[in-house]
């Protein structure tokens, strides 16, 4: 599961980006369990639970959170 610039990478997306990006800015990523928010500059962007049984896009079949921890990506 990997973020990805504002989202979390073929879970949870958006059209267009929440942050200038040609500025600096704060990301604050906090996972507890199955649960996964992430923050710009203070604002949440991304509040997201994986359920029981998650679908993802074709090619990420199988991607799932572990209970043992795993990679991220900024």
């Amino acid at each position: 599961m990997l973020t990805y610039g504002h989202s979390l990478y073929r879970v949870v997306g958006f059209g267009k980006s929440v942050v200038d990006e040609s500025d600096w800015y704060r990301v604050n990523i906090t996972v507890n369990g199955k649960h996964i928010t992430v923050e710009l500059n203070g604002r949440q962007v991304v509040d997201y639970t994986e359920p029981a049984n998650p679908e993802r896009h074709k090619n990420h079949e199988g991607k799932v959170l572990k209970p043992k921890g795993g990679g991220i990506a900024l």
